[in-house]
């Protein structure tokens, strides 16, 4: 019980401070397919990988003899992805986005088209308020280039755990619980709603309600209910694990890893020395946070000093 109460306090504190971003399936920075409130943060690098098991379609495929025939088959959802934040308020990418071999399948209108291959979908996000604020509002598109099908969204989110803090009996409930809803066209097609849920310092749980749209993949089942969860870890920060799954059937599965260069500031040395003013050689600046990490001031948020790399604690 007592394991279970530091675990609980800790998921409290020190995880809204510690998440990092993560791209989703398609690659904007989010949860399972869905994007959230934030970008990549400025000057920093996501890659990623993620599998999905798609729906069972009917696909129109031909015999040695050149006979065609119909089976139900279930496509493979492969995603390698590459974003980069600029200024915190900004994040372009890209994704290689392969559903499969080239095939004919049978869409919900019974008509037939071809599908599958892989195709590189160029991705931009853009927030209008800083990633400090509680109020998060983004607008973005999903495969501009129109290579699978445009997705163009704008999303809103609120940050919900400070105001449940207040209520009574309430202190061991995560300080951040993100809840959010937008709208898209395309491969996602019109609302959806999603949320994150921190529940310990390495785990955070991810819910998404959408229609997904994506030719040859999704879309014969009408909205989809995904739900799975985001493993970290504290001796690797930046690298991310997600297991979810989709309309609790098929599984998902994805790894991704935030890298951010480490922003040196000019030290002021005294003329004999050469030691910092005012601090012991050796010794960082900034505030200590559990973990060993060590969290100094920037203006666009805490930058937090472990492992390779530095990685902007901005949620």
């Amino acid at each position: 019980m007592k394991g279970l109460r530091s675990a609980l306090i800790a998921a409290a504190i020190a995880l809204p401070g510690s998440a990092m971003a993560a791209p989703s399936v398609l690659g904007p920075n989010g949860y399972i397919f869905t994007p959230d409130g934030f970008t990549t943060p400025g000057g920093c690098i996501a890659f990623g990988y993620h599998h999905a098991d798609g729906d069972l379609f009917t696909e129109i495929r031909t015999n040695p003899q050149g006979v065609p025939f119909a089976r139900l088959d279930r496509p493979d959802v492969n995603a390698e992805v590459l974003n980069i934040g600029i200024g915190n308020r900004l994040e372009i990418g890209a994704t290689a986005f392969s559903s499969g071999p080239h095939r004919l399948f049978v869409n919900g209108e019974g008509d037939t088209e071809v599908v599958g291959g892989t195709e590189p979908l160029v991705n931009a996000k853009l927030s209008l308020l800083s990633p400090r604020s509680p109020i998060q509002v983004v607008g973005g598109v999903i495969d501009a280039l129109d290579y699978v099908e445009r997705t163009p969204y704008v999303y809103g989110s609120f940050n919900f755990g400070p105001m449940i803090h207040r209520l009574p009996l309430t202190t061991l409930l995560p300080r951040r619980i993100q809840v959010g809803a937008g709208w898209a066209t395309g491969m996602i097609e019109g609302a959806f709603v999603n949320a994150g849920l921190p529940v310990t310092p390495n785990l955070e749980l991810m819910f998404e309600w959408l229609d997904n749209d994506i030719p040859g993949v999704y879309g014969l089942e009408g909205r989809q209910i995904n739900i799975g969860g985001r493993f970290r870890f504290h001796k690797v920060p930046g690298l991310a694990i997600d297991m979810a799954t989709t309309d609790f059937d098929a599984p998902l599965f994805g790894v991704s890893y935030t890298y951010c260069r480490l922003h040196r500031h000019k030290k002021h040395t005294e003329e004999e020395g050469g030691e910092e003013k005012g601090e012991p050689k050796g010794e960082p600046k900034g505030e200590a946070k559990p973990g060993g990490q060590v969290m100094a001031p920037t203006a666009d948020g805490p930058l937090g000093l472990a492992g390779a790399g530095a990685f902007r604690t901005i949620r």
